[in-house]
């Protein structure tokens, strides 16, 4: 038995699992479980698609890329149900496919045709409008190629709603134009503090973020600008191989990231000549949608082309690209782990930890980060492996920071028409981009806390919980009256917070949650288990609200017919509340054994057989003769068998060797004297003992001719008489007929006899 985890499926904070302290509030959208199902399904720019909600990442087939002549490497987005994280739709900036990857339309958007912008499409939700979205996509990547025209770079958003085409949805307002300043490739949205959202685009030759507003009332008819990081910027005019003179923007290439408190942004920059690489950090605010006093992260000459937060906005993960002076054409890459926590230039590159070092053409400085769920997912270009950062709060390499992973080979989940072959299925360049929700909206659930199941071991009492309200707020008042920042709870129940904001949202926000317990399942699985032949079926033994097995079933059991490593999952506390168990499952085919039929022998004959027995490698084997060689000869009549021990397989046969009287040896007597002395008194054969005789004719007669005795059976004699008197003394003669041997030979002999007395 080997036991892979045991832990609790809390929604407000893992830390109630080990030690009940003060308990937080969580004011990160990307704790949402809106958030974390909206964005369990993952599509990338080469065919390739990755479903978050099984028990291990399952990956799948997509149509991106099958449409068009070239890949989308990147500038990919996908969205799922945010209740049930069932795929809804996804898009590469072009075209747009439902969850069965149907077109929705055969129209086109007007994304990047070159499918290379960073993050050129962005999904957001409509607010107070469920299950319409909208859709923003940049026209055209802002690299050196292709900029000036005929693609600058502008802003477009559509409308897809899902209640369309009998629920597989529909695209109901494509291509209208939003912005037309040149953007860089770089788009993200932002929860507000309002119930509104920000989408985020940056300008592609001045230092300008510009935010557009999304509220319940739609998109704003203009975005706030803000102009910060004067540190990165300007044009320059290079000439390039084939494509001659172009003018390259001072933000050309790269992705924008937010932390998760939504304070700071985080902009890679990647410029072709590599006069204008860095990241800018600048801080955000989400009530007025402004980016702020911008401090370039490390050298200027850094080569990121995107970044991501920890999940306690401590850290910054990003990849920097240098050259290699032994081969040009494989740079070398590394990457890289800041800490943010002081704001300050000098104090963040002094933090600089580098967690691996790549000589490989297959992890450049393309690397795109994602955090999700509490752990940073890296994609490299090109690849077929995601790498990750198990602990991305931990400082240094305490951040568990592990190479490929993650294979994104699907097992065949592909669609009918998709006939892939697994080699092309890669990640591209990038990861899709966010799907946010509003985080939470004056005057209805604030989503700050959300229900909580306490996971107990056996025997353990529900523990003292601190519960700290919403930063963001003026003041605060509980469901027992207090007004402290803090209210303590000591058992389970339905709690609220009112939280009233006098700042620039105004209103108020109930946050009502619920804190249950549950126990943590106590179970195994057993000990690795090796059977001969026959499957085996898996129980845990206990009963639990939920199981979840590792072939996807949810029984309280599992039938295993095969070799492998099989786990359960079971949980109580509607499924919150988990324990987890592995077993190895050995099944061995038995080498069944075949000595051959019995062996009849006859009598005398020469005993010499080779007996032969299937052994596999590290079998073992024990003959009847205490030979443990895979073959004996058998050199005696008897019983044979043989034993091969396979562990755990057993499997004999025995041979039987059997010496027959194939031929009877006889002698009939010259003479008798039936004188009653116990000598000769009986005239009749003898036959060899124990020869099987069969048909037996025994007549006498006398000198005449006459018939004086005749026997049925080679064991009854003539004792003399005639009639019942005793013949006379002399000359008699006899005819003997019989079947004797196994080989029911006919044996028949005439002669005489004398009769003396």
């Amino acid at each position: 038995m080997k036991l892979l985890y045991q832990t609790c499926s809390l929604l407000l904070a893992a830390l109630l699992c080990c030690g009940y302290g003060g308990v937080q509030a969580q004011t990160y959208y990307n704790k949402q479980p809106e958030f974390i199902k909206a964005n369990s399904q993952w599509v990338f720019g080469n065919k390739l698609g990755l479903d978050f909600n099984m028990p291990g990442i399952d990956a799948y087939c997509t149509k991106i890329s099958t449409v068009h002549p070239s890949i989308a490497w990147e500038g990919v987005a996908s969205v799922a149900d945010p209740a049930t994280g069932t795929l809804l739709f996804y898009t590469d900036g072009r075209r747009c496919w439902n969850r069965n990857h149907d077109l929705m339309d055969t129209s086109y958007f007007n994304g990047d045709i070159q499918h290379s912008t960073t993050q050129g499409v962005c999904i957001v939700p409509m607010i107070d409008s469920p299950g319409k979205y909208y859709v923003f996509i940049l026209t055209g990547r802002m690299g050196y190629v292709y900029y000036p025209p005929p693609y600058p770079g502008y802003l477009y958003y559509a409308v897809v709603d899902m209640g369309l085409n009998n629920g597989l949805g529909g695209i109901s307002a494509p291509n209208i134009l939003l912005d037309t300043v040149p953007l860089s490739e770089a788009m993200i949205a932002i929860p507000d503090h309002c119930g509104g959202i920000w989408l985020v685009v940056h300008h592609a030759e001045e230092a300008q973020f510009r935010a557009w507003h999304i509220t319940a009332s739609g998109i704003a008819t203009n975005p706030v600008v803000s102009v910060t990081g004067t540190r990165i910027q300007g044009n320059a005019t290079i000439t390039l191989p084939f494509v001659g003179a172009r003018t390259v923007p001072a933000y050309a290439t790269g992705g924008m990231t937010v932390s998760p408190d939504r304070r700071k942004i985080a902009l890679a920059n990647v410029s072709p000549d590599r006069m204008f690489n860095g990241v800018l950090l600048c801080k955000f605010d989400p009530a007025t949608g402004m980016a702020s006093d911008a401090v370039l992260v490390d050298s200027m000459g850094l080569t990121s082309y995107c970044a991501a937060f920890s999940p306690d906005n401590t850290r910054l993960y990003l990849s920097n690209e240098s050259y290699n002076p032994n081969n040009l054409a494989r740079p070398v890459v590394t990457l890289n782990q800041y800490t943010v926590s002081v704001y300050d230039s000098s104090a963040i590159a002094g933090s600089r930890v580098i967690l691996d070092t790549v000589d490989n053409y297959r992890n450049t400085s393309t690397s795109y980060f994602r955090l999700y769920d509490g752990k940073i997912y890296v994609s490299a270009t090109v690849d077929s492996f995601l790498s990750v950062i198990h602990d991305p709060n931990q400082a240094g390499l305490a951040c568990n920071y592990q190479s490929r992973a993650i294979s994104v080979v699907p097992v065949p989940r592909c669609p009918p028409a998709n006939n892939y072959n697994s080699t092309e299925i890669t990640t591209g360049h990038s990861l899709p981009t966010e799907v946010v929700y509003p985080f939470y909206a004056p005057d209805t659930i604030y989503r700050l806390m959300l229900d909580t199941m306490i996971c107990l071991s056996p025997g353990e009492s529900f523990p003292p919980m601190r519960f700290r309200a919403g930063d963001d707020f003026s003041r605060w008042q509980w469901d027992d009256g207090s007004t402290d920042s803090i209210r303590t709870i000591t058992a389970p129940g339905v709690y609220w917070v009112r939280h009233i904001n006098e700042g620039p949202c105004g209103g108020a926000a109930i946050d009502t949650y619920a804190v249950g317990s549950a126990a943590i399942p106590d179970f195994s699985l057993g000990e690795d288990r090796a059977l001969c032949g026959d499957g085996l079926t898996l129980e845990p033994g206990i009963a639990a609200d939920s199981y979840t097995w590792s072939d996807g079933s949810r029984g309280s059991t599992l039938y295993v017919a095969a070799s492998g490593t099989y786990w359960v999952r079971a949980g109580n506390g509607d499924g919150h509340c988990t324990a987890a168990d592995t077993i190895h499952v050995t099944i061995v085919t038995p080498s069944p054994q075949s000595l051959g039929d019995d062996i009849v022998l006859c009598k005398g004959d020469p005993v010499a057989y080779p007996l032969q027995a299937d052994v596999r490698v590290g079998a073992e084997v024990q003959w009847s003769n205490g030979s443990r060689e895979p073959s004996v000869t058998a050199d005696t009549a008897g019983v044979w068998w043989v034993t091969v021990t396979d562990t755990p397989c057993v499997s004999s046969d025995t041979l039987r060797i059997t010496a027959e009287i194939c031929a009877c040896f006889f002698e009939v007597p010259a003479a008798f004297s039936p004188n009653g002395d116990g000598r000769n008194d009986v005239f009749r054969p003898v036959i060899e003992a124990g020869c099987p005789v069969a048909d037996y004719r025994m007549h006498v007669y006398n000198r005449y001719g006459q018939r004086v005795f005749s026997s049925s059976h080679h064991l009854k004699g003539w004792d003399g008489l005639h009639n019942g008197a005793p013949a006379g003394i002399g000359v008699y003669f006899y005819e003997l007929s019989f079947e004797g041997g196994t080989k029911q030979r006919r044996y028949g002999r005439k002669g005489d006899v004398t009769l003396v007395r």
